[in-house]
């Protein structure tokens, strides 16, 4: 499907490109994508308007920053850990709080 080239960027406007496409043609009731991130998107402003489209679409959108803020203010919902060790526990928490909502 997407695989992206390891140059030290972060293409998530692209990643999210194709996946606007894959997950507005699915029928489940609910969608919900989590992205792990351990950088800062090369294109902050394609990333926002792509995670509003995605709002309107009614896909739910959580970002987990690993050693890096870049989630904060990006994503409706996010976190930032700096430990990979510590992603069960906030994975399962952020997952929680959407689900109770």
């Amino acid at each position: 499907r997407y695989v992206p080239s390891v140059m030290g960027t972060t293409p998530l406007g692209e990643a999210l490109l194709w996946l606007i496409k894959d997950m507005a043609e699915r029928r489940e009731k609910r969608k919900m994508v989590i992205v792990l991130t351990d950088g800062q998107p090369n294109d902050p402003g394609l990333c926002h308007r792509l995670i509003k489209r995605m709002g309107k679409y009614d896909i739910e959108v959580i970002g987990i920053g690993i050693e890096t803020m870049a989630t904060e203010g990006l994503f409706p919902t996010s976190a930032v850990i700096n430990d990979v060790r510590e992603l069960p526990n906030t994975l399962f928490n952020l997952i929680q709080e959407k689900l109770v909502q």
